[in-house]
C-alpha cells in the first residue's frame, strides 16, 4: 500500500479553450431568419436568439415560464436545480404570442404531441436553416455565441453576459472576449492616439 498520493504536486494541464466556430452578425441573424417560413422554427429561433438559452433550456420551457408583463422566462437548469430569470425581446414575445395564438399547448412550450421536443431533431432541424441560409454548419449553441459576441460588441458588461447565460463564472466568458476581437481592434484604431 502507498501511504501518499504521489500526484498530489502535479497539475493537470489545461486544455485551450476553442472558439465558436460561426458567430453571426444580427444582419446575418436577420437573413438566416428570413428563410423561416414555419411559426413555430421561427419562434424557437427567436427565443434561441433573444434569450442566448440552451438547447436542453429550451426544450423545457413552459408557458407559465413566460412573464408576458414583464417580458421575462424562467430559466431551469436540470443539472444544477437552479432558476434565472432572463430578458426577453419585444420581437421574440410578439413571435411567442402569435405562436401561441395558432397552438395549443399542454404542457411544454415546443411540444409535440404533448411530449418534449427531442433534442437531437431540434439540433437537425436548426441545422437544415443554417444550411438553407449557405452556412456549412450550424448549431443551436451558434445563437448562444453570436448574442453574447453581439452584446459584448455593443458594450455589453461581462458580468450581465454571465448572469444572461447562467454560467458559474467569468472565466468561461474569456471565449466571447476573444471572438470581438474585431471590435477590439476597431475601437483601438479609432481612440488610439497615434492610431
Amino acid at each position: 500500500m502507498i501511504l501518499l498520493n504521489p500526484t498530489t504536486e502535479i497539475s493537470l494541464a489545461r486544455l485551450p479553450r476553442s472558439l465558436p466556430s460561426l458567430v453571426l452578425s444580427p444582419s446575418e441573424i436577420e437573413t438566416l431568419f428570413e428563410n423561416i417560413t414555419n411559426l413555430k422554427d421561427r419562434t424557437i429561433m427567436e427565443v434561441f436568439y433573444a434569450t442566448g438559452i440552451r438547447r436542453h433550456e429550451l426544450i423545457n420551457l413552459k408557458i407559465e415560464d413566460i412573464n408576458f408583463e414583464n417580458k421575462t422566462i424562467r430559466v431551469k437548469d436540470d443539472k444544477s436545480k437552479n432558476e434565472r430569470f432572463v430578458p426577453v425581446s419585444n420581437r421574440a414575445i410578439n413571435w411567442l404570442n402569435k405562436y401561441l395564438e395558432k397552438t395549443k399547448v399542454k404542457n411544454y412550450l415546443f411540444e409535440t404531441t404533448n411530449k418534449k421536443l427531442n433534442p437531437e431533431i431540434l439540433s437537425t432541424l436548426v441545422n437544415n436553416y443554417f444550411k438553407k441560409a449557405g452556412y456549412n454548419k450550424g448549431s443551436c449553441h451558434v445563437f448562444r455565441h453570436s448574442l453574447a459576441t453581439n452584446l459584448l460588441e455593443n458594450g455589453m458588461d461581462t458580468r450581465y453576459i454571465q448572469v444572461l447565460l447562467g454560467h458559474e463564472n467569468l472565466f468561461t466568458i474569456q471565449v466571447y472576449t476573444r471572438v470581438s476581437i474585431a471590435k477590439l481592434q476597431e475601437v483601438h484604431e479609432k481612440t488610439h492616439p497615434l492610431g
